[in-house]
């Protein structure tokens, strides 16, 4: 799922997307969080990563936030510039 409420206007709270999709696919892995401006910033991200001891992935998709989604443990980024496996092997 592609949360990106800045550019969509969609407001969804990201743990209770996962545990409503969660039983509905077998293959659902986890989410690019995009919604680091609005409340609750990187705490969404960081529910959704603490959810059933880190199940799913959260994937940033902010560049400007980098240091700030590393801090929180995200691993991975989609972006314009970065490419999210590159930089999550040098950070491992």
């Amino acid at each position: 799922y592609y949360h990106i409420p800045s550019m969509d206007n969609v407001r969804v709270n990201m743990l209770d997307f996962v545990k409503a999709i969660e039983p509905l696919s077998s293959n659902f892995v986890g989410i690019k969080y995009t919604g680091m401006y609005d409340a609750p910033g990187m705490f969404g991200a960081q529910e959704v990563m603490e959810y059933k001891s880190g199940l799913f992935e959260v994937l940033s998709g902010r560049e400007e936030m980098m240091v700030e989604a590393l801090a929180i443990g995200i691993r991975g980024f989609v972006g314009a510039v970065t490419t999210g496996t590159c930089f999550s092997i040098a950070v491992s």
